[in-house]
């Protein structure tokens, strides 16, 4: 038998990328947008970064951030498709006029994947980990108290990360070659 030795070669370090580091913005909503200056509660529509955005029962005249915010009642805010998928979500709130603290539900496509808390206070709110890849339709829904008016503003998300190595539950894979 041969013996087939040689000196060992250099070592060789791999690294591999958090899925969660390549994640970019997907979306950004500032409200800029949104139609003119209205007091009176109801349905509002604008497009904003090839975005076609609904509020229902929303009033456009109230500001948060030093910009202007959508209001929104016993109402929701939804989003048209957006490709790419939806990672992590960033919303600032605030509970304007009277009324006292609860939440909104975040929905992707239909199914609850968070909550969105609401107070006097100005509050920002990231929900991570959703994680929903493709096409998703973000809606904000669920306050159903007439009394509770919440400002809306700097709603962003990062895109889903692709499928990582640590994302595969077990199924296997092949590199090639090898």
């Amino acid at each position: 038998a041969e013996r087939n030795s040689s000196v060992p070669s250099s070592t060789v370090q791999g690294i591999t990328k958090d899925a969660a580091a390549g994640t970019t913005s997907c979306a950004s909503e500032d409200f800029q947008t949104i139609p003119a200056n209205a007091t009176s509660y109801t349905t509002q529509t604008w497009t904003n970064g090839q975005i076609t955005w609904t509020a229902t029962d929303a009033r456009t005249d109230q500001t948060l951030n030093a910009t202007r915010a959508i209001t929104i009642r016993n109402g929701s805010l939804t989003s048209t498709a957006v490709s790419n998928g939806i990672a992590d979500l960033t919303v600032t709130t605030q509970l304007t006029f009277s009324g006292s603290a609860g939440t909104f539900k975040l929905n992707v496509n239909g199914i609850e994947v968070g909550s969105i808390p609401y107070s006097t206070a100005i509050t920002t709110t990231t929900i991570p980990g959703i994680n929903v890849t493709g096409n998703v339709v973000i809606s904000i829904t669920g306050n159903s108290s007439t009394s509770n008016r919440v400002k809306f503003d700097d709603l962003s998300w990062t895109c889903a990360p692709s499928l990582g190595v640590n994302q595969l539950d077990g199924k296997s894979f092949t590199i090639y070659p090898n």
